[in-house]
This record gives structure tokens, sequence and C-alpha cells, in this order.
């Protein structure tokens, strides 16, 4: 599958034994990665240190998509600029994932149809904002990533009673960042909704309705984030949800927080640990950690802390309940560098959840390029324009194990 936008590119044809032996460790984690979250475009990619550069990332993007591997498309955009590439699971990657589990492609859902359908679903930049939002959260520093489950598997764990976006487990790693997580450490859970304005409040408040069924369910309360995405729209959208808590018939176990992006150039919303390659505070950098900064407002607030906000280093610091977390009763989920069992749920094969974690990454992924009109014209510019022969050493790089574009 082609961009949208983009030029033809020539697929070879590989077998499963011959792909086998090109790829490395990062690529099996990128495939297991596309089957948990469907899509993820290159500037997410670079954020979760897939290649130490863009470069390299969109090399290796373009290698694994002409051999089959992955699927790709550009959807249009309205405004200027280009949009960034769209990476999907391609049938070889299917089948590449399917045989290192001993099964059916069949078992594993996929359907190339129903895969590519994405490109023209109505949601795509909704979910490809979500995950943004996520991916920063994964590259800031001093938090974990525990477990990170897409709105498919939040649907087939929790979907009787509510559909988040996502749904999170982290943990506060230190003052300094870095990816390993204690041995011990308090665990804060959370349910994601991504608000981007389309939703009418009270619909948007009448969702906290089914997140109070599934706590009284389960008799635990997990907390709920909502990020809204445009900053003038949190104080109606706070006044709704609180005029649906205070119905609720224990309010306590819905515990509620809004954030929103435009606070995060607030010198109060600065991250609470330095970014990479920074020791001080962020600067102009403020809204790079934006929602890992001290932006999330509790829905019902203390006496004497109106308007305090929190950041997640602080929110993972402090364990919601002495419980087992949700994703550690719902199944393993795959430690760095590893992965865990499959179960098989109705004949279909559920994976472990993916560590957001590439195998062997850096201790912190790359900054982000900006999102501007003019950047996503260069990725995306490289990335169709690539001549043959980059695209061919990025093939070797696959068989060999070596060069910039190397996953080993």
């Amino acid at each position: 599958m082609s961009g949208t936008a983009a030029r033809p590119t020539r697929t070879t044809t590989t077998g499963v034994g011959e792909a086998a032996r090109r790829i490395g460790d990062r690529d099996r984690w990128l495939l297991r990665m596309l089957h948990e979250h469907t899509v993820l475009t290159t500037p997410q990619l670079v954020r979760l240190g897939f290649a130490h550069k863009t470069r390299a990332t969109q090399q290796r993007l373009t290698a694994l998509q002409r051999l089959g591997v992955l699927d790709r498309f550009q959807p249009l955009r309205r405004t200027h600029g280009t949009s960034p590439m769209h990476h999907l699971l391609g049938p070889l990657g299917a089948r590449l994932l399917a045989a290192e589990l001993g099964v059916e492609v069949a078992a594993l859902g996929w359907r190339r149809d129903r895969s590519q359908a994405v490109a023209h679903r109505l949601s795509l930049s909704h979910d490809v904002a979500t995950i943004d939002l996520i991916c920063e959260l994964v590259s800031a520093p001093g938090v974990h990533i525990d477990a990170w489950w897409s709105p498919a598997r939040c649907r087939r764990v929790v979907g009787r009673h509510v559909l988040p976006d996502a749904y999170l487990a982290l943990t506060a790693t230190g003052p300094t960042g870095g990816r390993a997580r204690p041995v011990a450490g308090p665990v804060w859970e959370m349910f994601l909704e991504y608000d981007t304005g389309t939703t009418a409040l009270r619909a948007l408040a009448a969702k906290l309705h089914g997140y109070h069924k599934r706590a009284v369910a389960t008799r635990t309360a997990i907390p709920v984030g909502i990020w809204i995405a445009r900053p003038g729209r949190e104080p109606g959208a706070r006044r709704a949800l609180a005029a649906v808590h205070r119905t609720l018939t224990d309010p306590d176990a819905v515990p509620v927080f809004t954030a929103t992006p435009l606070i995060a150039t607030a010198p109060d919303a600065w991250p609470v640990a330095a970014g990479p390659g920074r020791t001080g505070g962020p600067g102009t950098d403020a809204a790079w950690h934006g929602a890992s900064g001290r932006v999330w407002l509790p829905l019902r607030q203390r006496a004497g802390h109106a308007g305090h906000r929190f950041g997640l280093v602080e929110l993972a610091g402090h364990r919601h309940a002495d419980r087992p977390t949700l994703a550690e009763t719902t199944g393993p989920a795959d430690s760095d560098g590893g992965y865990g069992e499959p179960d098989t749920v109705g004949g279909r094969v559920e994976l472990p959840t993916p560590s957001p974690y590439p195998p062997h990454a850096p201790a912190r992924p790359v900054a982000p390029p900006p999102h501007d009109g003019r950047h996503a014209t260069r990725d995306t510019a490289t990335e169709n324009t690539a001549t043959d022969d980059a695209v061919m050493n990025g093939v070797k790089c696959i068989a060999h194990g070596d060069g910039p574009a190397s996953s080993r």
C-alpha cells in the first residue's frame, strides 16, 4: 500500500524464512506494536526510539515496506504542508508474526483489507493524535510506561462499560528519568480520553456513568484522564463533568483529571525533571513535555489546593490503591526487550501488551521535530524521493545487521 500523495514504490517478493533472517529485534518489536496499535507514523517511531535519527528511521521503514513487511499510506492534508507516512502491518509482517507464534495469520485477527481501511477511517486524525500524546509520555523523563493498551484491547477487556482511547500504567523512575522500572515501585493507572472538540460536552461528561458502572462492578477505582486538545474548551468541559460527577452514587470511585496543551507554556507547567540533554529548567522547550508536566487538574480539589495541577511524575509516585493494576490482572505485558506468552481467547491469539520501548533503545528517544508544515514537507519529501540506492542500502542493512538503518 503506497502513500496517497507519494510516488509508487515497488515491493519485492520475499519468503517468510528469508525475511526472518533479515529482520532484527527492533523490527519484531515494530510488528507487535503495529499489531497492537494498528497505525504509527514516522515521527512517532522516531520519538519512541526506533532508530537514533529521523533519516535512519525513514530508510529502515522504507526498506521494510519494499520487502512487504509493512504497508504505508500518506493522508491528504487540507492545510499547508504534507502529512507524515503512516505505517501498517503488511502481509509479510503478519506472516512473520504468526510464524513466530506458531499460528495461522487468521488467528491474529489480521486481514489486509481491514488494515488498509484505516486510511479512510473518520477517526484517523483523532487516533493518531492520541498516539502522539502517548509517545510524548513515553519519551518524557521521570516516567516509565509499564502498560499501554490500544482502544481495541480496551474494548476487549473493559468494553462492557467503557471505551477509552487508551489505558496506561506508569511508574515514577526518579528525578533524572531513565527507562528502568524500580523493582517495587508505585504505579499510577489511568484511562485516557482524548477530546478533539468535536464531541458535545454533554456526551463527553456522560462517559463518566460508564466509568462509574465499571468501578462499582469491579470494585476498583481507576482515574480517568481527559486530554482536551482545545485549551478554551477546558472550563466548559469541567463544568459539564462536575455536573455529572456530582450525580454518581460513589464519586470517589471515579477520580477525574483534565489537562490541556497550552497550559504547558506556563512556568508552573514545567516538567518535574529536565528533559534529555538538559540539566536545568526547560526554558522555551516547556511544551515539549507538556502532557507529562504539571498540567493535570483534579476535577474534585481539596480545600486550599484550588488550581493546583499535577505532573504525571508526581501522580506516578503515588499508587492510587494498594492492589494489582488492571494490566497485572489481565495477562502479562512485554518487558523491555522480551516477550510474554500469548493467550488464546475465542480462537484468536491475544498477544501480551508490547512495551513501548524498543529493545536496546537509547535511554531516551530523541526529541521530536517541530510539528509545522515546513518540517512535514521535508520529512515526507525525504521518504518519497529516496533513491533506489538508498532503499537497497536499507535492505542490505536488514540482511547484515549493520549500518545506520540496522536495528541490531
